[in-house]
């Protein structure tokens, strides 16, 4: 198993065409929790791998992963929208939420 916590301040941000105001905004914290676990099956060590149907298998496994267990909204960058005025708004581009990987493996003789 594994268990794993991120958690990193915002970066500083600003309108793209401003000088002046270049790193003015700071962006929210990235806060993000993934757990994760794998179990690997061997004829030594489970007695159904020692069936006769499972002779050119020498081994499979499972490994289930959850990213973004919280499923918090994080940002990755700022789209920078001009309006007909000249001024710009900031839209934020999201990361992407809560995600199940299953993957399942088999080696064979």
């Amino acid at each position: 198993m594994h268990l794993k916590f991120v958690w990193a301040d915002g970066l500083p941000y600003g309108p793209t065409r401003s000088a002046l105001f270049k790193s003015a905004l700071r962006s929210t914290s990235y806060k993000r929790v993934d757990i994760g676990m794998s179990r690997i099956f061997t004829a030594r060590t489970d007695k159904f791998m020692r069936r006769p149907s499972a002779r050119h298998i020498s081994d499979w496994g499972v490994q289930l992963e959850l990213f973004n267990l919280l499923n918090i909204k994080n940002v990755d960058s700022y789209y920078w929208v001009t309006d007909v005025y000249g001024q710009q708004y900031a839209s934020p581009n999201y990361l992407t939420g809560f995600m199940v990987n299953l993957k399942l493996s088999v080696g064979f003789k």
